[in-house]
């Protein structure tokens, strides 16, 4: 039971009051700035200076609200993933080379996940061979770095096609096609009007894959 007053850490007056309503804040994440809009909080507010102050169900809220607002999983995602793979949270602090400790804070909401780490554990859960591949680095394979050209271009005949190449430059191999899937290929939608559209890019990989 929360007390209804209390001393404001601010002016250290006894005027603290837990009200509850509309809470409107900014949030920083990863560098990025949100904002926090929340129609039902309660939180306490000092009559005298107006300083705020949130107890630990409203921060349990806010850090829901700016995982939404960033992208992010939920700590009930994170889990649940986790215990249906069949990982202990040791298991998998170790195949994203991070504290135990910080995997479960990740779980109980106590930390947000920066969103690098979302993307990974989004991947080792949701992308074939990720795990492997990660399990291959906690074992101390460190693989080299190589550059790969996704080329993706429509067809006249397919709706979609997709073809990847190990290339150097602007200029792909095409006696090196590889047609096993890879991430990040982007799909353009075949254009009867432009049936030669190519999209092109280049990102970093690792050899052998």
């Amino acid at each position: 039971m929360m007390k209804e007053i209390r001393k404001c850490p601010d002016c250290l007056q006894k005027t603290s009051r837990l009200v509850r309503g509309r809470y409107v804040g900014e949030a920083k994440h990863d560098g990025r700035t949100h904002r926090i809009d929340l129609p039902d909080l309660q939180f306490y507010r000092c009559e005298n200076c107006h300083a705020e102050v949130l107890p630990d169900e409203a921060d349990r809220q806010i850090g829901r609200e700016l995982r939404r607002l960033a992208g992010l999983l939920m700590p009930e995602e994170i889990r649940d993933a986790r215990v249906r793979a069949g990982f202990s949270q040791k298991t998998l602090a170790e195949f994203l080379n991070v504290a135990e400790a910080t995997v479960c804070r990740w779980e109980t909401g106590g930390q947000i996940q920066q969103g690098g780490y979302d993307n990974s554990i989004r991947s080792f859960f949701c992308v074939p061979g990720v795990a492997e591949f990660y399990g291959s680095l906690r074992d101390g394979n460190r693989h080299p770095i190589t550059v790969r050209c996704a080329v993706v271009t429509t067809c006249t005949t397919k709706p979609k096609q997709v073809a990847a190449f190990w290339g150097q430059g602007d200029e792909a191999d095409p006696g090196a096609e590889e047609e096993s899937s890879w991430w990040g290929a982007e799909e353009t939608e075949w254009s009867p009007a432009a049936p030669s559209n190519r999209i092109r890019r280049f990102l970093p990989v690792c050899a052998g894959r």
